[in-house]
């Protein structure tokens, strides 16, 4: 965990960032069975912009997600929300290698990865989003 968190935002990261961990689920809360109410990035992206205004060069965004769909709408809404001189590229982290639903479908249903690796990766964003300034989550089968 530590020399993860070290690759994504250096050694020397309680002193250098203010780091907002956010953690948005999506695909475990689609099936059937869910009682949970789906939250949509649009409702977290006022939380994160306010952040990152606030904070300005010293801010970094760490981003948790199982649903390709709210990866891909931060990516391509970031501007519609922060001021463009705090680029996407330039604020938000995320694990790069990690499985992502793109269908609604819970990764955790996947027939073709690993459970083990599925918990892996949920495990590791856990670790690394309790090492966040702040922490921005809904009621998940995770949270």
């Amino acid at each position: 965990r530590d020399a993860i968190w070290s690759a994504a935002f250096g050694a020397h990261s309680e002193t250098e960032w203010k780091i907002l961990g956010v953690q948005m689920r999506g695909s475990d809360k689609v099936q059937q069975w869910s009682i949970r109410r789906v939250v949509r990035p649009t409702e977290y992206m006022p939380y994160i912009a306010s952040f990152v205004h606030y904070y300005a060069e010293k801010a970094r965004v760490f981003f948790a997600t199982d649903d390709r769909n709210y990866f891909t709408f931060l990516k391509e809404n970031w501007s519609d929300y922060v001021r463009k001189e705090y680029s996407f590229q330039s604020v938000v982290v995320t694990q790069g290698n990690v499985t992502r639903s793109a269908n609604h479908t819970a990764v955790f249903n996947f027939e073709h990865v690993s459970k083990y690796s599925i918990g892996r990766e949920v495990l590791l964003d856990i670790l690394l989003l309790a090492k966040c300034d702040w922490f921005i989550h809904s009621a998940t089968a995770v949270a």
